[in-house]
């Protein structure tokens, strides 16, 4: 962008940069970055379409962007009643912050009249200028007959959000449908902090903007809710009817009782933690909580708090925003679960199964406890593959992984180290029985191949070599773990097959210098 604008011969300040609502935004965290990165070189931000799509209230708070213009649908619904309530609430928070809204096709001097009076701040429409006839050549447009509408739309576009001149999409008519129109004036915005909103009514024109704002809260797709920041334990005041269908509770359910009703057992006590430090210090907030619903069920909920604040600057109430973004966090797990999990067997990839014995390592270090890691190798399975095919091969694999898991416990290691090769990880191992429970894990392990692994049309049998490397006695870290415990799979691999190996000694260390073991 700076590149380009250095090519047009433009400041970054006369640029506005421009997301399109309608789009799909799946990611507000890195719009608000994109936001903050184009802000900090002098140039606006603009929000197109707003209310087409993904946006909700919601959104316009977060984003804050300094130009929000409202989608044509809702421009073009004017006066209608639910159209006029959510420009009113779009306009009621952009002017809170600052910001210019600027109404797109208008068509007619009512849905102009109307826009003026909710107190939107610019227009563009067929109303003040219509497209270029094709073959029409650019500077050939036929000028306004009235002079005075000729200069307030000139005025219009010179000083309308995003730079200067016409604007190039918009042409001005020929014969103007409405001469006195030309923009959607508005009275400048009273200045007031990002954070303290009030909840006293204001009016513009005859439209009560409370009563209009608490129409557009109430039919808008994001759920919302009012808590009484001056009543003990916060009770709700109010919820839309998002909230009740995000949620399954009716408002007469949860009037009366804080929202911590939403939480189970598995809530991050962290993060509602960092949420009442929060709420206690008067501060917006943003977290992604695990809420139930009233059946039971579980959903992720984007969590964002304002305080709304009195006239003194004393929190009496905080707003929040429900979002439900199950899907996004479901599918976030599942990347991450790609990322460190085999994608055939679903047990822990390589990368995983060294992290977990270096946090294993760690623990016992710590408690002074022993664990011993098993390296396992199945024995048969290149036959399998070579007469079967790699598809039944999969399913050996499968099928072998499962068998392993079984025979462990919950807290030990299990992962696919590549191949037909697993290793496991017997955690937690007191001292003096870290021999004994090696023996009886290996012998559980070797046992579990001795059935047939049934095959949909025939039963495939296979063996396994395991080797078998303690901590410490055999290696301090990871890498000396699995290279010893390996070490000892073949030896097991030499000496027949279907059998554990224990990894030699560590050679002694003298004060000379390593020691040398012995053939």
């Amino acid at each position: 962008t700076e590149r380009a604008a250095q090519l047009a011969g433009l400041r970054m300040e006369q640029l506005v940069f421009e997301v399109t609502e309608s789009e799909h935004i799946s990611d507000l965290d890195h719009l608000e970055d994109v936001f903050r990165y184009y802000r900090e070189r002098g140039c606006q931000v603009a929000l197109d379409d707003l209310g087409a799509g993904y946006s909700s209230l919601n959104m316009l708070v977060r984003l804050q962007p300094d130009v929000v213009k409202l989608d044509k649908d809702i421009v073009q619904r004017l006066p209608d009643k639910v159209s006029v309530a959510v420009v009113a609430a779009v306009v009621d928070i952009t002017h809170s912050y600052g910001g210019r809204v600027l109404a797109e096709c208008v068509e007619t001097a009512e849905q102009a009249r109307v826009a003026r009076d909710l107190g939107v701040d610019f227009a563009q429409g067929w109303l003040f200028g219509r497209p270029e006839e094709r073959g029409q050549e650019r500077g050939t447009r036929r000028a306004v007959r009235d002079p005075a509408t000729r200069e307030r739309a000139r005025q219009s576009w010179a000083t309308g959000p995003g730079g200067s001149g016409n604007d190039p999409a918009v042409a001005l008519p020929a014969e103007p449908a409405v001469p006195q129109v030309s923009t959607v004036p508005a009275a400048p915005p009273v200045p007031a902090e990002p954070h303290a909103r009030s909840m006293s009514p204001v009016r513009r024109g005859t439209a009560d903007v409370e009563a209009l704002v608490t129409q557009a809260v109430r039919v808008c797709s994001g759920g919302v809710s009012i808590a009484d920041a001056s009543t003990p334990d916060m009770p709700l005041i109010y919820v839309n009817e998002a909230f009740e269908r995000a949620t399954g509770y009716r408002a007469s359910e949860v009037l009366g009782r804080n929202c911590r009703f939403l939480q189970g057992t598995d809530t991050s006590r962290e993060l509602v933690q960092e949420l009442r430090e929060a709420v206690a210090a008067g501060r917006d907030h943003v977290s992604v909580l695990r809420n139930y619903r009233k059946d039971g069920s579980g959903w992720w909920n984007e969590l964002r708090l304002s305080p709304v604040r009195n006239d003194l600057g004393a929190v009496t109430h905080y707003f929040g925003f429900q979002n439900d973004v199950t899907a996004r966090v479901e599918a976030q797990e599942r990347l991450a679960h790609l990322a460190h999990h085999d994608t055939l067997t679903g047990l822990p990839n390589r990368s995983q199964l060294m992290a977990g014995l270096q946090r294993e390592l760690t623990r016992a270090r710590r408690h002074g406890s022993r664990l011993a890691v098993l390296f396992i190798d199945l024995d048969g399975f290149k036959k399998v593959n070579d007469r079967l095919g790699h598809a039944a091969g999969d399913l050996v694999l499968t099928a072998a992984g499962a068998r392993l898991r079984a025979v462990l416990r919950d807290s030990d290691l299990l992962g696919r180290y590549g191949g037909d090769e697993f290793v496991a990880v017997v955690t937690d191992v007191p001292a003096d029985m870290v021999d004994q429970i090696a023996h009886r894990v290996t012998d559980a392990v070797l046992d579990s191949f001795h059935s047939p692994l049934d095959m949909s049309d025939q039963a495939v049998v296979l063996g396994a070599s395991i080797g078998v490397a303690l901590f410490p006695d055999h290696g301090e870290d990871a890498d000396e773990l699995l290279l010893a415990a390996d070490r000892a799979m073949y030896t097991a691999k030499d000496a027949g097959r279907g059998r554990a190996m224990l990894a030699a000694p560590r050679p002694p260390v003298s004060a000379s210098g390593p020691g040398v073991q012995s053939p």
